[in-house]
């Protein structure tokens, strides 16, 4: 789980940090942001998902291979290719482009802070113009905490202990020296761990350090980007999960299958009055099982059966969250732009008060729900992110305004008065005049 982010130079976010840390300097399992539109949130999720994308660059090799198999067409020239490609992959160079602060004279920092199964850990990155020119890793060795590697333009210090087989640690240092800049060290480990046999690094790589990267690429986060749609990375290792509404499994999977069909029963019929039953309709072909998610409804006082796949727009985005909540409740760490886009308040409100206190993951999402500050979540776990006049951006937790908040203050109504900042503040919209104008050129 993550325990505190921070950036510079990324995006609109030109210093900003967010301790995720509990009173008991213990990781929090749920942490909500509130902000104004255009204050950045989505950049804020945008850290965790270019994390993700950062150990993604060394497979571009792999897709490259897979387009010229796959794609069953000719490329007029190079640049056509590139194109196809980078619009599949991006590589690091891209990214910087895409995540750098406009005008930014200082470099690009990410930095984060975690705790995997009670051991502590920071990873640390900073790019230029095009390429990264530090990277740095601490984590638990043994028992103590120690630094893994220290790479930077002018030295690169790997501890021997993280890499345990000599010839590795050679071939390793090789690597670096061929792709390091244009790819994180990260990325090259994961892409040798992907293409060969986790086993085969059993004896190569400290245990810890193996963790640590299984983490970094199955965590799971959630993007919006305005009219250009969603972007995600999801941790799933499930079929189902991945494909909730419609599918084919092996039949050894089926119990899986039963398993997740209580837990969306248990989910609509208690947000929906009319709806009396979800299930999955099966049929089973030899030694696998094809299913579609249905549901009974009340529809002109009849109960009538019909695919899940008809419901409306926001009855599909809160199926579209259940992987996501379900993963966060088994232990993984989940991040969510927006949870709330589409859902109706009151039901975003029921959904988190329902999971609140089985979350033994992580999950930290943006949202503009203000009922959630009348649930049961604790004050720690409530973020706002302001905005002062200079454009500078912080972001606090509701503990940071107690003095501001008395024991029987209703938290909401303080919010919505701007006590907290991180609300909207417009000046009088006079629209008059302007109509009158538009009206007589109608005319």
């Amino acid at each position: 789980m993550f325990t505190k982010i921070h950036v510079e130079n990324f995006k609109s976010l030109v210093d900003v940090s967010i301790n995720l840390l509990g009173k008991k300097k213990k990781p929090k399992q749920l942490a909500l942001i509130y902000g104004e539109n255009g204050s950045g949130k989505t950049n804020l999720i945008s850290v965790f998902y270019t994390l993700r994308e950062t150990l993604k660059t060394m497979e571009i090799r792999e897709a490259i291979q897979d387009i010229l198999a796959n794609e069953g067409k000719e490329f007029e020239n190079d640049k056509d290719f590139v194109r196809l490609l980078k619009g599949r992959f991006k590589d690091l160079d891209t990214m910087i482009k895409e995540s750098r602060t406009i005008g930014a004279e200082g470099s690009l920092r990410m930095e984060f802070e975690f705790e995997l199964d009670g051991k502590k850990g920071s990873y640390e990155m900073e790019f230029d113009e095009n390429r990264i020119i530090s990277e740095k890793l601490i984590f638990v060795l043994e028992k103590r905490r120690g630094q893994y590697f220290d790479i930077n333009l002018q030295n690169v210090n790997l501890n021997e202990s993280v890499f345990k087989d000599e010839e590795y640690l050679h071939d390793m240092k090789d690597k670096i020296d061929k792709f390091w800049g244009k790819h994180t060290l990260l990325s090259i480990i994961v892409n040798d761990i992907k293409e060969k046999n986790p086993d085969y690094f059993q004896d190569k790589l400290n245990p810890n350090f193996v963790s640590l990267l299984n983490f970094f690429y199955t965590f799971s986060c959630r993007i919006n980007f305005g009219k250009r749609g969603q972007k995600q990375q999801l941790g799933l290792d499930s079929k189902i999960l991945d494909n909730l509404l419609n599918g084919e499994i092996d039949i050894s999977e089926a119990e899986l299958l039963d398993t997740n069909e209580r837990f969306l029963d248990e989910i609509f019929t208690a947000l929906y009055a009319d709806i009396k039953r979800v299930y999955y309709d099966k049929e089973v072909k030899g030694k696998s099982v094809k299913y579609k998610l249905c549901l009974d409804k009340i529809i002109g006082s009849k109960l009538r059966s019909i695919p899940f796949s008809a419901e409306s727009t926001g009855t599909l985005r809160i199926l579209d969250l259940v992987p996501s909540i379900i993963m966060a409740v088994m232990g993984s760490t989940v991040i969510i732009d927006e949870f709330d886009t589409g859902i109706h308040d009151i039901m975003v409100r029921d959904i988190i008060d329902a999971i609140n206190d089985s979350i033994r993951g992580q999950l930290i999402f943006t949202t503009h729900n203000t009922l959630l500050l009348e649930s049961g979540i604790e004050k720690d776990s409530i973020y706002f992110l302001t905005v002062d006049s200079a454009g500078n951006k912080e972001v606090r937790s509701l503990d940071d305004y107690e003095y501001r908040t008395q024991k029987n203050n209703n938290i909401r109504s303080l919010y919505l008065k701007g006590l907290y900042e991180g609300v909207p503040v417009s000046r009088d919209l006079d629209l008059a005049e302007i109509i009158d104008v538009l009206e007589d050129k109608e005319m």
